[in-house]
């Protein structure tokens, strides 16, 4: 084969992936298009944490806030 892979499509499949997941098979842009992704998913990741965190704390605020309302508006009766 010339492509230098050889067996089943199942075999050729497997063979592939490290050069596709590496950037092997384009070369240095293909290395550099790895590079970048990999970054995206780590700001990704780090970016929905900050997300999820801003969020929690808000309505932590907001519950707490409504436990003071109705406190108050017990005492006031």
């Amino acid at each position: 084969h010339s492509s230098g892979y050889a067996g089943t499509a199942a075999d050729m499949f497997v063979q592939a992936q490290f050069p596709l997941h590496s950037g092997r098979i384009l070369g240095v842009p293909g290395r550099i298009m790895i590079s970048v992704m990999g970054l995206v998913v780590a700001m990704l990741s780090v970016t929905g944490i900050y997300l999820w965190w801003k969020k929690r704390s808000s309505r932590e605020r907001s519950k707490a806030r409504q436990v003071a309302a109705s406190v108050l508006s017990t005492e006031v009766q």
